[in-house]
């Protein structure tokens, strides 16, 4: 494993069970970045992420567990495909938290947790916020792409193989290289929708928006002060609006 990963291992492992937040805070190291390492750690089956009161700061969200080498080894094939949010901690719509257009093009960051073998896109990436981002767009039945560090911008029906690639890990150069070669894709994608909704987090928003604002006649972002618990809840309760309102 990488030295980051050895060392958000040990931190959640000595604590029992730590948050996204409390693992960024301990090791200095940014949100999206520890989001990255929890769900490559919980691909690889060492640990588990639950809703759970967190020992760092004591708050009920999405928290990180370490599995004993027994749970390891017994530990289902699949990473969990949902985590159940309790309807205490989901937080309600607000002018902060705009929803966008149902007809809105909504696109998704890709996630660390896949499958292991080829499959659709929308069905390799198996991550509970993937499924819930996923479980809450198909809600609205909205028009939706996903953004691949490795392939770019993805139809969600393309058949693609597990891979490891992250924006995380690409220098300056290669990411600018990476968002050109996705807005060639979106530019026409732009004329035909005009609304584009971002779910994805800070390192795929940063060098995307300003070409995004510049493309599409709005841009939302409706969960961009949300931490990442949070953000599941968020997708489950919208998603549960829509379902009922069908």
């Amino acid at each position: 494993m990488a030295q980051t990963d050895v060392i958000c291992a040990a931190l959640i492992d000595a604590a029992g069970l730590l948050c996204d937040d409390c693992v960024a805070a301990r090791t200095g190291l940014g949100s999206d970045t520890i989001q990255e390492i929890c769900g490559g750690l919980e691909a690889r089956k060492l640990i588990r992420r639950r809703f759970a009161g967190c020992v760092g700061c004591g708050r009920f969200r999405v928290s990180n567990q370490m599995l004993s080498p027994d749970s390891v080894e017994s530990a289902p094939a699949k990473p969990d495909a949902a985590v159940e949010v309790p309807s205490a901690v989901i937080p309600p719509s607000s002018p902060a938290m705009p929803i966008a257009p149902a007809g809105a093009l909504h696109l998704v960051s890709c996630v660390a947790a896949k499958g292991p073998t080829p499959a659709p896109a929308k069905d390799l990436y198996v991550s509970p916020w993937f499924v819930k981002a996923r479980a809450y767009i198909e809600s609205r039945r909205a028009p939706w792409r996903i953004l691949s560090a490795k392939h770019g911008l993805l139809d969600p029906e393309t058949v693609i193989a597990p891979y490891d690639e992250t924006l995380l890990a690409m220098g300056a150069a290669e990411r600018r290289r990476w968002a050109d070669g996705v807005l060639v894709h979106l530019a026409p994608l732009a004329e035909q929708y005009g609304t584009v909704c971002m779910l994805a987090g800070n390192r795929y928003r940063e060098i995307l928006m300003p070409e995004l604002r510049r493309l599409f006649r709005q841009v939302d972002v409706p969960m961009e002060t949300l931490r990442i618990g949070e953000q599941m809840a968020w997708l489950a309760r919208e998603a549960n609006t829509q379902c009922a309102s069908f």
